[in-house]
């Protein structure tokens, strides 16, 4: 698991060589089901721009994030 630190969040997630092929493959799949391979024709298209919040939840499920408010945590939680 990796740990990165944001403003308001301390996140962990799946970071190994599985997760990385899964979510790459993925992300590959998405732009070959909608014909899309470049920014522009990303952004030109409706039905990507329909179909990405869906696709962002299912990457965001497939890395597994971890998740702590920092306003929330005590000091011992930080330690870890």
């Amino acid at each position: 698991m990796k740990t990165v630190k944001t403003e308001d969040f301390i996140v962990k997630y799946k970071d190994d060589d599985k997760t990385q092929k899964a979510v790459f493959k993925m992300v590959v799949g998405f732009f070959l089901k909608h014909e899309v391979f470049t920014g522009e024709s990303i952004m030109q298209c409706d039905v990507p721009q329909i179909d990405a919040p869906e696709f962002l939840c299912d990457l965001a499920e497939r890395i597994g994030f971890q998740t702590k408010i920092k306003e929330n945590m005590n000091d011992s939680d930080e330690e870890e």
